[in-house]
């Protein structure tokens, strides 16, 4: 039987399935970590299906020291001095991290476009900007440094430095994770599937904190981590712990009772220290809050409601160019809107529904047009199918504050927008059924967050007698003393 999760599966039927086979939490415990978060990323995520990479943490140390010196001679020479720039020096208290590349675009005094992350700017204002650095996955090729904000370090090219392995903490972690993986494989829980992705996942947690170390030696004076969510991440959760680094996570979407990394059940409490979770959480409103305190991971001291942090600029210039917005004007011209905002994964759902709904649309309601704001992770590619249809537009990276001020109805499946849209009254707000994610869509529709709606369902005609939740109650007015009142004691010498 496999506890990797299954493309047919819930969320709430993996974590079923994995915590009544696994009782014992102490299984993940090592010397300095318990595993429980690595082994949950490996099953969740199926490496072997993503990429079915070779396995060399666990080898002879002959071998493994044979394999990377083999690798530090074929790649780190050739790129060493053009990366190591990378990590040029400078003081640094505060270090942004994020997996997802989500900016706005501006323009200053002198009508220069500027960029800045969409996450972390009305915190980096709180505090020094100059003496914080962004870490992320790779910027865009438009931004150039001088129009970015922030200072910055792209994560995609301090990858050679997952060779440096020849460190007596690189060799001390490993033995460690080698002696949780023997016996995970002793205990006869977990099929051979399991076993890889889960070997996988301890490789990327080792090579990854060899990354995250080497960089945070380099900027020794960093108190504080900001990172945009902790699953995933733990590998620099690690890094920073060992170091005295506090951890904060910055809610970044959805947090629901269903997600395999939120709201863990009671039996992982005593190992809640060991197992990589951050030190605070900044969540956006009471909400938020109240669904974490069902778990044991955070509780009433280290949850904080800071409101609103994100920086979704009003002005009609922020994410797009004007010439898109002008598109977009042209295309609405004096028709009421559909929008529907997709998600990961689920393009073909989509592409599904979109294209029955345009031909509705077509033989009873004209003057009615669909937008379809694809997720900022996928390509329009995947919605080529579209393309065709005259009264469907498609946008990638766009302004969401814009988006709903033209739009009369939104639809999506369980996308953050969908607590984003409660923010404007006159919208009405569908969860679209669908096969992915069910249990998710549940919770949206019994909280009262979106009014449910089946594909043979015509939007338009669809009413209900009862009303969605006040939008405050999920995003409360930003509180910058608050955020102020949480990281100000992280500066002061110990």
């Amino acid at each position: 039987m496999n506890l990797t999760l299954d493309n047919n599966q819930t969320f709430t039927e993996f974590k079923k399935k994995f915590y009544s086979t696994i009782t014992d939490i102490s299984l993940f415990d090592g010397y300095t970590l318990n595993a429980l978060k690595i082994v949950l990323d490996g099953l969740k995520v199926n490496y072997v299906k993503k990429y079915n990479q070779r396995i060399t943490f666990d080898k002879s140390l002959f071998t493994y020291i044979f394999f990377h010196v083999l690798k530090n001679l074929t790649h780190v020479a050739k790129n060493f001095k053009k990366e190591e720039s990378q990590l040029s020096p400078f003081s640094v208290d505060t270090l942004f991290f994020s997996n997802n590349i989500r900016f706005l675009k501006s323009k200053d005094r002198l009508n220069n476009y500027q960029y800045q992350p969409f996450l972390f700017s009305k915190i980096a204002s709180i505090i020094n900007k100059d003496r914080t650095v962004h870490l992320t996955g790779r910027l865009p090729q438009e931004i150039k440094k001088q129009n970015y904000t922030f200072n910055y370090i792209e994560y995609s090219k301090c990858n050679y430095l997952k060779n440096n392995v020849f460190t007596k903490k690189h060799f001390s972690l490993r033995k460690e994770l080698k002696f949780i993986f023997n016996k995970l494989k002793r205990s006869g829980l977990f099929s051979d599937l399991d076993i890889k992705n889960i070997g996988i996942a301890f490789q990327k947690f080792l090579y990854e904190y060899t990354i995250y170390s080497q960089i945070l030696n380099k900027y020794p004076s960093v108190k504080i981590i900001i990172i945009e969510q902790h699953y995933h991440n733990e590998s620099l959760i690690y890094a920073a712990k060992e170091r005295g680094i506090r951890i904060i996570e910055l809610q970044h979407g959805i947090i629901s009772t269903k997600d395999i990394f939120y709201v863990f059940p009671a039996q992982v409490k005593p190992f809640v220290h060991k197992a990589l979770f951050p030190d605070e959480i900044f969540v956006f409103g009471n909400y938020w809050r109240k669904i974490l305190l069902n778990g044991c991971e955070f509780n009433d001291n280290n949850i904080h409601v800071i409101g609103d942090f994100t920086s979704q600029l009003k002005e009609l210039d922020s994410l797009v160019n004007d010439t898109e917005i002008e598109s977009i004007i042209k295309f609405k011209e004096h028709n009421n809107i559909i929008l529907i905002t997709t998600q990961t994964f689920m393009h073909s759902i989509y592409c599904t529904y979109v294209e029955k709904l345009s031909e509705i649309l077509n033989s009873k309601y004209p003057d009615w047009k669909i937008i379809v704001k694809i997720h900022p992770n996928e390509s329009k590619d995947l919605y080529h199918s579209l393309l065709k249809l005259s009264n469907v537009y498609i946008t990638d990276y766009f302004n969401l504050h814009f988006l709903f001020s033209l739009t009369n109805i939104h639809i999506s499946v369980y996308s953050t927008t969908l607590f984003e849209a409660l923010k404007y009254p006159n919208i009405k707000n569908f969860t679209l059924e669908s096969t992915i994610a069910n249990d998710y869509r549940e919770e949206i529709i019994q909280n009262h967050i979106a009014y449910p709606l089946l594909e043979c369902d015509d939007p338009i005609q669809q009413n209900y007698n009862y009303s969605l939740l006040n939008y405050d109650e999920l995003y409360s007015q930003f509180n910058p003393e608050k955020v102020f009142s949480v990281i100000a004691p992280c500066y002061q010498p110990q």
